[in-house]
């Protein structure tokens, strides 16, 4: 259905996808991986199923002004063989002017699955852990699922915010903004999590819509906007300048 929703019009050849796998996709296996051609993908990272590898590592391509590096969410506990990955690409792109990484697992979002407060839980482990691979490298965006509900978090860095005054633009900021995308499809929407601390979040949005993000880049500026699907209201707009 997703890779030929119409059988008149071949979508997936038409348009660039950039695809990283979820936890519902992991249960594919190998098989995931079969159905894309993915650029620059790396040993590292990679799942495996029955002791045996997926062929489902972490990727990057740039774009623009910018490198994208696409980490392989389930496999959340080897931190060391992403930050070697990240390094690597880092490495073999010294031009660029921005940094984003993507996986499916959200660090950061005020709608955290039910287990999201047990110690050995991937969002925590992410939020301890991979936390502090973006401030050693320096990212300037990381881009996540999973949680079905838009959150934009401040600037943050050592786990936690850099500054929380109210803006829809930075310049030259400190740390790392993580933006929670919610569904672009409708089929699944979570609520907001009463019980935990939301600290980290500049802007939360669920109002049951599908939603989607329109994303431009300069050499000097990333600016990202979120659109409800339905209405085509704008929920949240995010600007970086660097100078």
């Amino acid at each position: 259905m997703f890779l030929n929703p119409d059988s008149d019009r071949n979508y997936m050849q038409e348009y660039q996808l950039a695809a990283f796998e979820g936890n519902h996709d992991h249960q594919m296996g190998r098989y995931f991986s079969f159905h894309y051609n993915l650029p620059n993908v790396s040993e590292l990272g990679q799942t495996s199923n029955n002791n045996s590898l997926n062929n489902d590592g972490d990727y990057w391509f740039t774009y623009g002004p910018a490198l994208f590096m696409i980490l392989e969410g389930n496999n959340f506990y080897d931190t060391a063989a992403h930050s070697q990955f990240i390094e690597k690409a880092l490495s073999a792109n010294k031009g660029v002017k921005w940094t984003i990484v993507a996986f499916h697992q959200a660090p950061y979002s005020e709608a955290n699955h039910a287990a999201a407060n047990k110690p050995d839980d991937d969002v925590m482990f992410m939020r301890q852990n991979w936390t502090k691979m973006m401030d050693t490298y320096h990212i300037d965006v990381v881009m996540n699922g999973h949680d079905h509900y838009y959150t934009r978090t401040w600037q943050m860095y050592s786990g936690m915010p850099v500054d929380t005054v109210k803006t829809d633009t930075v310049t030259n900021p400190k740390g790392t903004v993580y933006i929670t995308l919610d569904s672009g499809t409708g089929s699944k929407y979570y609520k907001y999590n009463t019980s935990a601390d939301h600290s980290f979040s500049a802007v939360g949005w669920q109002n049951n819509q599908p939603t989607y993000s329109y994303i431009t880049m300069t050499g000097s500026q990333f600016k990202i906007t979120t659109y409800e699907t339905d209405t085509g209201s704008i929920i949240d707009t995010y600007t970086i300048n660097k100078k």
